[in-house]
């Protein structure tokens, strides 16, 4: 830039002095000697003649002033070229921040429209699934109903079989009983016969002595009589004769008794040959009437142990189905709360983008509202045009000034339908729902859960029943000033009038405050009346 400047001085000169015209050598710094030709006598012809230092001192200094001429017209024309370009820029940028605003707002309205479009679409499905898995409740239900039918069918029907299995083994053990009887009774006459033949065995012995003694008198009066020996001839012969006919008698008794005992041992053998077959017979009835017994023990325990195990595959099927279910809807729930702070997040962060770019707007506006003010200081004040602000809308206006940023909404205090925890009687007494009363409408509740008791506050002279069962469930729809989705827990007397069962939508009427639980759930009471609900 200053070559360039001292060039176009150059020009200047040389175009304004006429003495630089013909010669720009001769310019000699000062303090230089000068320079004389040879030829002095100051004719035209010749050399010029040489430059004085006043004509050189005033050349410079007519040079220096018109070099600052030309310095500061050449900064009064970058300046306006700088402004100019300052002006341009400032047009420009504020075109482009305007379009920018413009595609911003463009792009968050269609946003907007998308993601209520996504949420109208997630409602939807979210509807028809809760359809889908009322319908499936209901047919599970179903199901369960007739299964519990047919088990309590099977069980009547394998009952009555027991008890006629039970009546005829009471009618055979009766029947056993008198044919055991009668073989005691069969053993006692035997007993009674063999008595006898004792009895006559013992007649047949003192029949035998008394003939020994006989004998023996014979033979004395034998003896005694030898001398009269003819007189007793007749006697002897007539006792011969006696003896004789006492000794067939004696055969024949002895034959009879050798026959009678001979049939009494065929008999005695035939007996106990009996006896010993029937007793085989029964130890073998007895045996096979223990392995069936054995066998029926063990095939009922065997169908109990089946019952048993397919009552514990149902009860684990319901416990793993319940358990997925409420995995399910705590997955469902975790993911709501995940994409409500997912939410919150990208709103926080969205009021703090708003902010920061606000932030750079008044500072861009306070930089520029400066420029302006330092250019209206170099220029005329002009008095500006008075501005009146906008009326704020009234209360009763039904408009609403708009909030400043998203995060000021999510900082707000949590709502009347909020769980609100209870440590003491007064922290639940601070809730505004904490005072008795009938409540009319229905609560549509899903069941969760049906125990014997729950802790809570209640409320004084509350006009409840006294319930036994507690069902704690959450509401499908909002209810008492409660949105949905809120854990609930009612005091009921009869579980049968819904029926209240896990996973059952319920639509309960005729309830009112119970009391609150120290985790803030609200306790309500009724006798259980309740209808299903289709969701």
């Amino acid at each position: 830039m200053r070559k360039l400047t001292a060039a176009l001085v150059t020009l200047f000169l040389i175009h304004s002095v006429p003495a630089f015209a013909q010669d720009i050598p001769d310019l000699l710094a000062p303090g230089d000697k000068a320079e004389v030709s040879d030829d002095s006598s100051g004719e035209s012809g010749g050399h010029r003649r040489a430059l004085t230092r006043e004509a050189r001192e005033k050349a410079l200094k007519e040079a220096e002033e018109a070099r600052k001429k030309a310095e500061a017209e050449e900064a009064a024309r970058k300046k306006a070229e700088e402004e100019a370009r300052k002006k341009a820029e400032a047009e420009a940028k504020a075109k482009a921040e305007a379009e920018a605003r413009a595609k911003a707002e463009a792009e968050a309205k269609a946003k907007a429209e998308a993601e209520a479009a996504a949420r109208a679409k997630a409602a939807e499905e979210e509807k028809k699934r809760l359809a889908e898995e009322a319908r499936r409740q209901a047919e599970e239900a179903k199901r369960l109903e007739a299964e519990r039918k047919r088990m309590e069918a099977e069980e009547k029907k394998r009952l009555a079989e027991e008890e006629r299995r039970r009546k005829e083994e009471e009618k055979r053990l009766a029947a056993e009983k008198a044919r055991l009887e009668a073989l005691e009774r069969q053993r006692a006459e035997a007993e009674k016969r063999e008595a006898e033949l004792k009895r006559k065995r013992e007649e047949l012995e003192a029949k035998k002595r008394e003939l020994a003694e006989a004998r023996e008198r014979l033979a004395k009066e034998k003896a005694e009589k030898e001398a009269a020996r003819k007189a007793a001839e007749e006697e002897r012969k007539r006792l011969a004769e006696e003896e004789k006919r006492r000794q067939a008698e004696e055969a024949a008794e002895k034959k009879r008794l050798a026959e009678e005992e001979k049939r009494r041992r065929e008999e005695e053998a035939a007996e106990k040959k009996r006896l010993a077959e029937e007793e085989r017979a029964r130890k073998e009835a007895e045996l096979a009437e223990k392995k069936r017994l054995a066998a029926e023990e063990a095939e009922r325990k065997r169908q109990e142990a089946l019952e048993k195990q397919r009552a514990e595959a149902e009860r684990k099927r319901q416990e793993a189905e319940a358990k997925k279910r409420a995995a399910e809807e705590k997955k469902r729930l975790e993911e709501e709360q995940r994409q409500a702070e997912l939410e919150r997040r990208r709103l926080e962060a969205e009021a703090k983008r708003l902010e920061l770019e606000q932030q750079k707007e008044a500072a861009r506006l306070a930089a520029e509202q400066k420029k302006l003010e330092e250019a209206q200081s170099r220029r005329t004040p002009v008095t500006p045009a008075a501005t009146t602000p906008s009326p704020a809308p009234a209360a009763g206006s039904g408009v609403s000034a708009p909030a400043t940023t998203p995060a000021a909404y999510l900082r707000t205090p949590t709502g009347a339908g909020g769980l609100m925890p209870a440590n003491s009687l007064e922290e639940a007494k601070a809730d505004p729902r904490f005072k008795k009363g009938a409540v009319v409408e229905d609560a549509r509740v899903k069941v969760v859960s049906v125990s014997g008791g729950y802790p809570y506050y209640g409320i004084p002279d509350n006009d409840c029943t006294p319930g036994r069962f507690y069902v704690t469930g959450e509401l499908i729809s909002p209810f008492d000033g409660m949105p949905a989705g809120t854990p609930i827990v009612l005091r009921i007397e009869d579980t049968e009038l819904g029926p209240a069962r896990a996973g059952a939508s319920l639509a309960f009427n005729g309830l009112r405050r119970a009391g609150k639980g120290r985790d803030g759930t609200f306790v309500y009471c009724g006798k259980g009346t309740a209808f299903p609900v289709r969701r």
